[in-house]
């Protein structure tokens, strides 16, 4: 597993001030699927373009477009690219600073934070964030202070919107999605629930799915995918545990048309094989 520090990021013209500089940034283009961790800094990762799966700490998550993906130094993970025409916008901040941003607010926030580490972004935020980036870009690359300052700023805004997103969720008990969840729970309540995919969910449902997208985000904190994911090997798990219906005819039944595929897929959420947990209940 790769370490990556600060230096790492900041680019070779400011390598003669790199112990005064806390904040750079990067359009990427490509993945990075070496597993590593940020020893001395945050990744806000924001997919401008394209999707891309991050496999973090023995979990896997699908980030789409115009979503905001937050790794700390705690984090062990690794960005694959599921997506052509991958864009990505990065803005590393040393953890002392974004540390110092934390505390200025409410104690409950940096609970919320360290959970919370996806949000699917507002097109007024992502606008904000553009123009906060074309402001550096007109920067002179010898001018790191004034750099440093934009996009302290920029963070300081993004920080500020998931905020109001953490009151936001306090607030999700006033029944903004009570409609929702019972056309979810409907749905669920039939066994061809357990075959559909995103695209058929998005029917079913009557949504787009970037709608849709915040939607699960915002009730659950996960992506439809995952959501579809974990109910389909919850339901496979009851299968194997109470009915007699073989492996192939389970995978069969969860939507799968690969048994392998569906094996594996098994076993990153028990931490077992399908045939092993049957064996064991």
């Amino acid at each position: 597993m790769e370490k990556l520090n600060f230096n790492y990021n900041v680019g070779i013209n400011t390598v003669n001030c790199i112990n005064d500089i806390d904040y750079t940034y990067h359009i990427i283009y490509n993945d990075y699927p070496v597993l590593h961790t940020h020893l001395d800094y945050y990744e806000f990762t924001i997919i401008l373009d394209g999707e891309i799966l991050n496999i973090k700490n023995g979990t896997q998550e699908t980030i789409a477009k115009n979503t905001l993906l937050i790794s700390g130094p705690q984090d062990n993970h690794l960005l694959k690219k599921s997506k052509e025409n991958l864009k990505i916008l990065n803005i590393v901040v040393r953890s002392y600073e974004i540390d110092k941003m934390i505390n200025n607010y409410q104690s409950e926030f940096k609970s919320f934070f360290d959970k919370n580490r996806v949000f699917i972004l507002s097109d007024d935020i992502l606008h904000l964030i553009n123009d906060y980036i074309d402001a550096v870009n007109a920067v002179s690359a010898k001018d790191w202070k004034l750099t440093n300052n934009l996009l302290k700023t920029c963070i300081s805004t993004i920080l500020n919107y998931i905020f109001l997103k953490s009151n936001d969720y306090k607030e999700k008990d006033n029944n903004k999605y009570d409609k929702f969840i019972e056309r979810l729970n409907d749905l669920k309540s039939n066994v061809r629930f357990f075959t559909l995919g995103v695209n058929d969910l998005t029917y079913e449902l009557g949504y787009s799915r970037t709608h849709l997208n915040r939607i699960f985000y915002d009730l659950f904190n996960m992506s439809p995918h995952d959501y579809l994911l974990n109910s389909k090997m919850e339901y496979a798990a009851q299968l194997l545990e109470y009915t007699d219906y073989s492996i192939k005819e389970i995978s069969s039944l969860t939507g799968y048309t690969s048994t392998s595929r569906f094996s594996n897929n098994f076993k990153e959420l028990y931490k077992v094989t399908p045939y092993e947990y049957k064996k064991k209940k």
